[in-house]
């Protein structure tokens, strides 16, 4: 099953991350991060909360999934100035 999740996030033209319960990414597409102008290795460790902070996203989708605890679609601003459409799906 995980080659199948990495698979699929390594090869989509979206942009997805994976992250657990407490916000911590666990698995992202690379290229996404590109849209926020960080690389992913420099994502080791940290959580949504830390990188909203950070300002590099505001505001986190999976910060108000995770609390909402239901499909959410938010304008997200990143620190390079672009701002995208993002939308996260709780899977618990």
């Amino acid at each position: 099953m995980r080659q199948i999740v990495d698979t699929i996030v390594l090869t989509s033209n979206n942009n997805i991350t994976i992250a657990d319960q407490n916000g911590k990414i666990i698995h992202t597409n690379p290229h996404h991060w590109s849209v926020y102008g960080i690389e992913p290795h420099q994502l080791f460790g940290k959580t949504v909360y830390d990188l909203e902070e950070e300002g590099i996203l505001c505001p986190s989708i999976t910060a108000f999934v995770l609390k909402e605890k239901k499909p959410i679609e938010v304008m997200q601003h990143t620190n390079t100035g672009k701002v995208v459409m993002a939308t996260g799906y709780p899977i618990f």
